[in-house]
């Protein structure tokens, strides 16, 4: 709780430039000392949203091969023997 009131009060802050002080409500600058605590809070959301989206599409290591394929594989390892063991 603390810590979110020290967020806001940074964000409603003014800033002193030349030595005229700004109102924060009038203009946001960027690069200020919170920049990098927001864009943590951000990113980590983001990370998660990501992280989640990509098991969706991670389903091993290799990819299934379809029927007609596996029968065409097996067809060939099994000639390939066989032309092998015709040679000897």
């Amino acid at each position: 709780m603390r810590f979110l009131r020290l967020i806001r009060k940074f964000l409603n802050a003014g800033y002193v430039e030349d030595w005229v002080f700004t109102d924060r409500i009038a203009e946001h600058h960027k690069g200020g000392i919170i920049s990098p605590i927001l864009a943590n809070i951000y990113l980590d959301k983001f990370d998660k949203y990501i992280k989640e989206y990509t098991q969706k599409f991670n389903k091993g290591k290799r990819r299934k091969r379809k029927s007609d394929s596996k029968t065409t594989w097996a067809e060939k390892y099994y000639l390939t023997n066989k032309a092998e063991t015709s040679k000897e």
